[in-house]
C-alpha cells in the first residue's frame, strides 16, 4: 500500500541554545586585563626553563673533571658550578611556586572583563 502525498506528515522538533550575553568593554580596559594575565600566564610556565637550567648545571657538576683555567683554580671553579646549582634550586623552587599560585581561569579573565572580582564570579559559579 503506498502513501498519497496528502498523507505524509513530516515532523521536524527545533531546539534552540543560543542565550549568549554580550559584553561592551573599551579597548583600553580590555587591552590591561588582558595583559595583566597574559603575565601571569608567562610566569606560570617559566618552570620549564628553570628546570632545564638546573639539570644542565646538574649533569656539568657530575659529570665535568674541572681543572685550572684562565686564572682560575679547579677548586674554585667547583665552587662557582656549586653556587649556580644552589641558585638555580632556588629558582626552580621559585617557579614551582608561581606555577601553582598562579590558576588562571578563563572565568577570571572574563570576570575581569566584565567589571567584576573573581569572589563574585566564584559566589555566582557555585550558585548555578
Amino acid at each position: 500500500m503506498a502513501l498519497k502525498p496528502d498523507e505524509v506528515k513530516l515532523t521536524a522538533t527545533v531546539i534552540s541554545n543560543t542565550k549568549s550575553n554580550v559584553i561592551k568593554v573599551t579597548e583600553d580596559k580590555l587591552v590591561i586585563a588582558l595583559n595583566h594575565y597574559i603575565l601571569k600566564i608567562k610566569k606560570s610556565k617559566d618552570w620549564v626553563g628553570a628546570i632545564a637550567t638546573f639539570l644542565s648545571i646538574l649533569t656539568t657538576l657530575l659529570t665535568s673533571d674541572f681543572h685550572d683555567a684562565i686564572g682560575i683554580s679547579k677548586a674554585h671553579w667547583e665552587v662557582v658550578f656549586g653556587i649556580a646549582l644552589i641558585v638555580s634550586i632556588c629558582y626552580v623552587g621559585y617557579t614551582i611556586f608561581n606555577r601553582i599560585k598562579s590558576n588562571v581561569k578563563t572565568e577570571d579573565i572574563v570576570a575581569t572583563i566584565k567589571g567584576e572580582d573573581s569572589a563574585n564570579t566564584k559566589a555566582r559559579t557555585h550558585q548555578e
